[in-house]
């Protein structure tokens, strides 16, 4: 039994080797649109795009641009990340259904046959993501409440709850994403279609 655990073993090392890449860029990706997304929906940033340079240099740029709007976020407060909200666009059904979808591929992932492989720190990363994506759809539903809501007090309650709530699921995203990025899950170089 020993003998044929420790083939086994070293079949599956074998396979997630040849994997790997494939996986490594699946959550890189992941990671990038999900940055993505999150400017633009919560936050309606918009970056300045030099129409006279080519597609990949557009792509990096915008790149760079998010990178840096996303540390500098980093560094403030709940309340100053209140101000730079955009509710009407992160409020809205479109972006519940993108960021429930960004919850589900982020859970497949975690729960790829080869999750066994990752960095244990990946997975608690990706794991927290989850988790304030969850919480982060569940503020969007709470705030929501309050379009269906006749009294003018409690309609309010629901949408401050839901604003605070969603608040600090977006502070604890940024976070994450920003780890995940400086440990290189979000460079648009590991894109195919990026050459160097």
């Amino acid at each position: 039994l020993f003998i044929i655990d420790f083939i086994l073993v070293k079949s599956k090392e074998k396979r997630w080797r040849k994997v790997k890449d494939e996986i490594e860029y699946l959550v890189s990706r992941q990671v990038y649109t999900l940055r993505d997304g999150l400017s633009f929906r919560v936050f309606h940033f918009i970056p300045d795009i030099d129409q006279n340079t080519d597609k990949i240099k557009q792509i990096k740029n915008v790149a760079e641009q998010r990178h840096e709007f996303l540390r500098t976020l980093e560094i403030k407060d709940e309340l100053e990340i209140l101000t730079l909200v955009n509710e009407d666009i992160l409020f809205d059904e479109i972006t519940f259904l993108y960021f429930r979808n960004k919850k589900d591929n982020i859970w497949n992932m975690i729960n790829t046959k080869y999750s066994d492989f990752f960095n244990a720190e990946l997975i608690s990363m990706l794991m927290e993501l989850h988790i304030n994506i969850i919480d982060l759809c569940s503020s969007i539903r709470q705030y929501n409440k309050h379009l269906i809501e006749d009294d003018d007090e409690t309609a309010n309650y629901y949408k401050m709850i839901g604003m605070r709530t969603a608040i600090k699921s977006i502070t604890a995203m940024i976070y994450i994403l920003n780890k995940l990025d400086s440990e290189g899950f979000s460079s648009p170089n590991r894109f195919r279609y990026i050459s160097n």
